[in-house]
């Protein structure tokens, strides 16, 4: 979903599954942290400290919850008027 609010957009990214507990929460935007172990279920664990940093180069945010029902993504960017609207 996205919505302009504030002069940000928003967009935010919700799925049902599992639980992220809070000690990962903390280190899931840190490079090389991934819960994947061997196999052919392999991660580096660069994705989303690439998309941090690149939120981040825009003067944006991202922010995870994440509860028993459903974990949710949350990625401000401000809206500059000479780029237009969203």
């Amino acid at each position: 979903m996205t919505k302009e609010a504030r002069g940000r957009l928003v967009v935010t990214i919700t799925n049902n599954g599992p639980q992220i507990n809070e000690a990962t929460r903390r280190q899931i935007f840190q490079p090389n942290f991934t819960t994947k172990k061997g196999g052919l279920s392999f991660g580096l664990g660069l994705g989303l400290s690439i998309v941090q940093r690149l939120v981040q180069q825009y003067n944006g945010s991202i922010a995870v919850k994440s509860d028993e029902h459903k974990t949710t993504f949350r990625i401000r960017l401000p809206i500059e008027e000479e780029y237009g609207k969203a």
